[in-house]
């Protein structure tokens, strides 16, 4: 981030990408070399921290979906590995919502003042205060490709109704399945840059996005800066970052998703409600907030090893 002042801030990515063993000796072999400075690990190879010196070592942890993905020895191993090995290796942690954190907590022992809660921050796409009325075939915009997203209960809770689901991800045969087994209008892109997925808002009538697991929800709060209304889960971080900015769903039901997209068809006002609220919750997740937040940790951490 550029609004961090006093730090000559320098990015690189681990040489050796994959999971094999070789490769994260490797890449512990390599960042052996760096001693001086402050160093914050970002991505998900949160082993990186063991070759870093502890005292100087901010760790950013987004979710704990890796251990929900596996089982057995392969869950134990990514644990000890990605978990608590690394949690005890560094001086701070910081995750992106307070459910994240308890998630942490609950997995882990460790001192919570270890672990700030700072937000990812929105993309910069600038605020649309363009007025919009959802039409009665509306496109409802759909971000993401793995199973917690829940396109499968989107599906069929869409059959019969006069809408175009818009998918930003890619589609497993199952799903295209599904689309076609449901009778629903849809179409699909893969990636898209920024400016197209800007243009992919503009062009939505809503988010739906009732994801089952999250770290943190950014499409909630892009959406909100676009001026779109958003359906999402009833469960946290979705319900803490919506607030009642959203229209909040049981996203283990596809009834309660059905209901909550036939609200937005009839009741057009509740949108410019919904807008309004949204546009005030976009402030706290500008670049400036959360590079201020980064720039207390980073003082934090260096004033500890002067």
């Amino acid at each position: 981030m550029p609004e961090i002042k006093n730090y000559g801030i320098h990015h690189f990515c681990l040489p050796f990408s994959g999971g094999r063993v070789l490769s994260i000796l490797s890449n512990l072999f390599y960042l052996k070399k760096f001693r001086d400075g402050i160093f914050h690990i970002t991505g998900h190879d949160h082993y990186a921290v063991l070759a870093l010196p502890k005292k100087q070592t901010i760790l950013t942890i987004h979710d704990l979906i890796f251990l929900k993905t596996y089982r057995g020895w392969k869950k134990t191993l990514l644990r000890w590995l990605l978990l608590e090995l690394p949690i005890r290796r560094c001086m701070y942690i910081t995750t992106v919502s307070e459910k994240t954190k308890l998630e942490i907590l609950s997995c882990v022992k460790c001192d919570p003042a270890k672990i700030w809660v700072i937000p990812n921050p929105v993309m910069q796409l600038g605020l649309n205060d363009t007025i919009k009325i959802i039409s009665r075939n509306p496109v409802l915009l759909f971000i993401g490709s793995t199973s917690n997203k829940n396109l499968q209960n989107i599906i069929p809770a869409l059959h019969g109704l006069k809408v175009h689901l818009r998918i930003i991800g890619s589609l497993t045969l199952r799903e295209v399945e599904l689309l076609n087994k449901f009778d629903v209008v849809y179409s699909c892109d893969k990636e898209l840059s920024d400016n197209a997925m800007q243009s992919a808002y503009a062009k939505a009538d809503c988010l739906i996005f009732p994801s089952t697991y999250e770290g943190f929800g950014l499409p909630i709060i892009e959406a909100f800066q676009q001026g779109l209304p958003v359906i999402t889960s009833n469960i946290p971080p979705m319900s803490d970052i919506a607030q009642d900015a959203a229209i909040l769903v049981d996203p283990f039901s596809i009834i309660s998703i059905r209901n909550a997209v036939l609200k937005l068809i009839n009741d057009p006002q509740q949108t410019t409600d919904l807008r309004e609220k949204g546009f005030a919750l976009v402030g706290k997740y500008d670049v400036i907030s959360i590079a201020e937040q980064y720039q207390q940790l980073y003082d934090k951490v260096a004033a500890s090893i002067l």
